[in-house]
């Protein structure tokens, strides 16, 4: 229901992608690791500034159990503690239990905290976002050697509190001119293995990735 009722520009991860393949794959390497229940909270803002995101709903009465996203109760413990660059939350509607329509007894199941009210919606505001049109200066720029999954782990290791001009180290192959000013100036290089060759499909919010191929492998398909 957000797009039809908001007046502001707005990013979402959605099964079909919205948008351009880069943005897909920020907003994965972002969500992704809220899915596996391995997220850092501190890459949180970072990443949000990235984006130019000025505000971050968190929706606590989605069906949970009918798409197996993040229990609310886990998103809960998460944001127990507000994240540093993120303001207060600011919550709307009268609390209420969300609760599975149905047994969910997996693993997750046991390391949950007990369920309790909760307000529908929490919106967290961002302090400092990028703005949407800017120019990025090519002084102290951070060279990603990966692809965006390397860009939240620099957020989590905290080399984007300073809002870094990144490059990345593909792009920078492909285009001698933008790498001899580059090459001019102090850079960080950030070395991850987040561009590994394997099989990726977009239509699911989670479980995206196969396994990591060989030289020789075809990543053209799950195995």
């Amino acid at each position: 229901m957000w797009p039809a009722i908001l007046t502001r520009p707005y990013v979402t991860h959605e099964q079909f992608i919205q948008g351009s393949l880069p943005t897909a794959n920020l907003l994965y390497a972002l969500d992704n690791p809220l899915q596996q229940g391995t997220f850092d909270w501190s890459a949180l803002a970072p990443i949000a500034r990235l984006m130019s995101v000025g505000d971050i709903l968190v929706e606590y009465d989605e069906q949970y159990d009918r798409y197996d996203t993040p229990r609310p109760a886990l998103l809960e413990q998460g944001l127990a503690t507000t994240p540093p660059g993120l303001g207060a939350p600011i919550v709307f509607g009268a609390p209420f239990l969300n609760t599975a329509t149905f047994a969910m007894l997996d693993e997750t199941y046991f390391d949950t905290p007990p369920a309790k009210a909760h307000a529908p919606l929490a919106v967290y505001a961002v302090s400092d976002p990028r703005p949407i049109e800017r120019a990025e200066s090519l002084s102290n720029p951070l060279v990603v050697d990966g692809d965006n999954v390397g860009v939240v782990q620099a957020a989590d290791a905290g080399l984007l509190e300073h809002n870094p001009t990144i490059l990345f180290a593909g792009v920078l192959d492909s285009d001698a001119s933008l790498a001899t000013q580059v090459a001019t100036h102090p850079a960080q290089l950030v070395l991850t293995d987040s561009n590994r060759k394997e099989a990726f499909e977009w239509n699911s919010l989670s479980e995206n990735s196969g396994l990591t191929e060989t030289a020789t492998g075809d990543p053209s398909e799950f195995e």
